[in-house]
């Protein structure tokens, strides 16, 4: 399973509240040893996170939810976590308070650039066994063109035209500005042990419109192996466990058997047929499981 990052939620609404939320009992804040070996220190960036918690995880029956402004959580909390080695805790969530535990450099980066409106670059999304989605740099801009320079790869992109580097470059501006208005788009894939650079993976607007559709491409050279549907579980886990989506799209063409066999393993199904970029394509969807207790 992804191990995602909750990053953008957790940045974005730090940002716009300028306060985070921990717990406390009558012992203090908590800080549990992770699997690791770290002490993790938990915090929440919105209110209702955290009292949901409390409401369904006998773990902390006695813990109340505590607000602590920006400044202190950066200057106090982060401060004495990175002194300690200790890590952050992520927006926990579920009936036993699972979730991702950050380095509390990174969130205090990750935080900062929110408030300055700017993207980090290369932010790690999410992890799998063989894969990383991370956010696109803009270093990544002199890679792109062995990938996408393949006719076989952007016959099923868009409206199948070549894209030469300077749209490859418009095209990452675009997902980076997608990244700070809504927490996503398509994310570079590169594997984890060498870092190769294998194509890219991601969520994005439908047309324009109020739909979130699923989109991936691979090189040639790395298709067959599985690495698609890898990177597609792990952006849609991301999509729905995150960002909260409660339904995912994707668009194939008809004749892409490949493509609709990684969908279905997904566990999408047919939805429509419809037109995109002129191209008559088959529309696939999912709905986000039920949640336990919800």
């Amino acid at each position: 399973m992804a191990a995602s990052q909750p990053w953008h939620a957790f940045a974005r609404e730090i940002a716009r509240h300028g306060r985070a939320w921990t717990v406390k009992d009558p012992g203090g804040v908590p800080a549990p040893l992770s699997p690791g070996g770290f002490r993790v220190v938990p915090f929440w960036s919105n209110e209702e996170r955290v009292r949901r918690i409390l409401a369904r995880d006998p773990e902390f029956t006695g813990f109340q939810a505590v607000e602590v402004a920006w400044d202190e959580f950066r200057d106090r909390w982060l401060a004495r976590c990175e002194k300690e080695k200790w890590l952050v805790g992520l927006n926990w969530a579920g009936d036993h308070a699972l979730g991702f535990d950050a380095d509390p450099k990174e969130v205090r980066d990750a935080v900062e650039a929110e408030l300055e409106g700017r993207s980090v670059e290369g932010l790690m999304i999410a992890e799998t066994a063989r894969l990383r989605l991370r956010e696109w740099k803009q270093e990544d801009l002199g890679r792109v063109a062995p990938i996408y320079g393949d006719p076989g790869l952007t016959q099923w992109i868009g409206d199948g035209s070549p894209r030469d580097q300077a749209a490859w470059a418009a095209e990452i501006e675009r997902c980076r500005r997608l990244y700070r208005e809504r927490g996503f788009g398509l994310w570079a894939v590169e594997i984890r042990e060498n870092g190769a650079l294998i194509g890219h993976c991601g969520l994005q607007d439908l047309d324009g419109g109020t739909d979130i559709a699923l989109g991936y491409a691979l090189a040639s050279e790395w298709r067959g192996q599985g690495y698609a549907l890898e990177a597609a579980r792990a952006a849609i886990d991301y999509g729905f466990a995150t960002l909260g989506i409660e339904r995912i799209l994707a668009v194939t063409q008809p004749a892409n058997g490949s493509s609709i066999r990684v969908l279905e393993r997904l566990g999408m199904t047919f939805v429509r047929e419809a037109e995109h970029y002129g191209k008559r394509v088959a529309v696939y969807g999912l709905n986000s499981p039920p949640k336990l207790g919800g």
